[in-house]
């Protein structure tokens, strides 16, 4: 493991754990107490956030390989960026989700998990602000599409 982690063990590695399991605990107090289907009970809760963790970190690595692509960037050793990748699309979607449902305001939700996003790649990756800028923006927008997709895909049933 030693030969994985480049930088400082906080940053490269507890960091981005502690991220994913604050993310998890997050959401799935969402799902049993303040989402539209809090009365389906645990199981499915749990359901709703293993499945979105799932699609979240999926879209992640796909705006991520598109943005190395782009901008020819490079985020180190390919397990480290796995980690802190995963980090950021569970724990950003896990906070947003919060304060919607705190707030019952998602366009305010989306605001702030813009600029959750922009932070934690600035912090998690060293990226400067052009960077991270293109990181979010095209994260943000496949989100966006992610919405659309899965709103298309219900409405079809």
């Amino acid at each position: 493991m030693a030969d994985v982690i480049e930088g400082s063990p906080f940053k490269d590695l507890y960091l981005p754990i502690a991220l994913i399991l604050l993310g998890t605990i997050i959401e799935f107090a969402y799902y049993v107490r303040l989402s539209p289907s809090r009365s389906a009970g645990f199981a499915t809760a749990g359901m709703f956030v293993g499945v979105n963790m799932i699609v979240n970190v999926i879209v992640m690595f796909v705006g991520i390989l598109i943005a190395a692509k782009i901008a020819d960037m490079g985020f180190g050793h390919p397990l480290q960026a796995a980690l802190k990748l995963a980090a950021i699309a569970i724990s950003v979607p896990a906070t947003q989700d919060l304060i919607g449902g705190i707030l019952g305001v998602p366009f305010a939700s989306w605001a702030i998990s813009l600029l959750i996003y922009f932070a934690l790649f600035m912090i998690l990756f060293e990226l400067d602000v052009a960077e991270a800028r293109i990181c979010v923006l095209l994260i943000w927008v496949l989100n966006i599409v992610k919405g659309f997709v899965i709103v298309g895909f219900m409405a079809s049933r």
